[in-house]
């Protein structure tokens, strides 16, 4: 696991151009939650308070989405493990997100999707917190 970069190859894979293949998210849920630099790298166990939201509506959206649409950032989630952005990225990342609202068909899936925007919001907000994607 390295900040910046998934199993798919380096963030900017996307702006060379290189479209990527994805399979779509089966199996277990994406979940998306906050960690701070000192869980990170350090302390791995969670605080108690740990809000983590997705499941089965975020990643019914994703599949709709990139089978529309090319992402930068999101587009390298790894369905089976950690994607994480950080304070700096973030901004992009909550760009792509505000895109994926035209392809939310449910409340459920918009109601998720708010949560997700509202959880990298926090990380562009608060220094040392990054935005995590838990993959299978």
């Amino acid at each position: 696991m390295r900040i910046g970069a998934t199993r798919h190859g380096r963030l900017g894979d996307m702006d060379q151009g290189k479209r990527q293949t994805r399979r779509g998210f089966g199996g277990q849920s994406l979940m998306v939650e906050l960690m701070t630099e000192d869980h990170l790298v350090g302390d791995r166990t969670l605080p108690a308070q740990v809000r983590r939201v997705g499941g089965p509506e975020l990643n019914s959206l994703l599949n709709r989405a990139f089978s529309n649409v090319a992402f930068t950032h999101l587009g390298n989630l790894d369905e089976y493990g950690l994607t994480i952005f950080n304070e700096m990225q973030v901004a992009e990342v909550l760009i792509e997100l505000e895109r994926l609202r035209e392809f939310a068909k449910t409340e459920k899936e918009n109601q998720v999707l708010g949560e997700v925007i509202e959880l990298a919001a926090v990380t562009q907000r608060e220094h040392r917190t990054s935005l995590v994607f838990l993959g299978d």
